[in-house]
Order: C-alpha cells, then structure tokens, then sequence
C-alpha cells in the first residue's frame, strides 16, 4: 500500500522496469471514506505513473478501507521492452 508521495514517485521508475512489457502492478491507497489521513490518492499515483511509462487500465475498491489503479506499460513503449 502506497504511503507517501515521495516514495511512490521513487518507486514507480522500480516498478515499470521490473515489469514484463505486458505485466501489469496494482497500486492500493486508503480511501477518502476510510478516514486514515493520507497523501496519496488517485490522482498523486495517476501524476506519478503518467511521468514514467506506466498507465491505469482499471480501478477498483479493494475493500471497505482501500482503493487501487491497475497499472500497465504504455502501449507505446512495449515494443521497445520485449
């Protein structure tokens, strides 16, 4: 589960790189209804992985306390990785 911000951005580089060109990574942030204070939301993962190569496909709600982004390589950068 993604907690901050800064580590997030450090690891999505990580992430990208580790995957198969047709992989694919969920990311879980706590949900606005859960009431945990946190800095990560849908839109900080989207704005970090949108300045990598990655890019959301799919969200979901996980359970009553967490969210998530399924997150895959650009189209437009898989060929270059296979």
């Amino acid at each position: 589960m993604a907690g901050k911000v800064g580590n997030l951005a450090t690891r999505l580089p990580q992430l990208g790189n580790h995957s198969q060109p047709v992989g694919m990574v969920w990311l879980y942030w706590p949900d606005k209804a859960s009431r945990i204070p946190s800095v990560v939301s849908q839109d900080t993962i989207r704005s970090a992985a949108l300045a990598e190569i990655l890019v959301d496909v799919k969200v979901c709600a996980a359970d009553l306390i967490r969210s998530g982004l399924k997150m895959v390589i650009r189209n437009d950068l898989r060929a270059g990785l296979s």
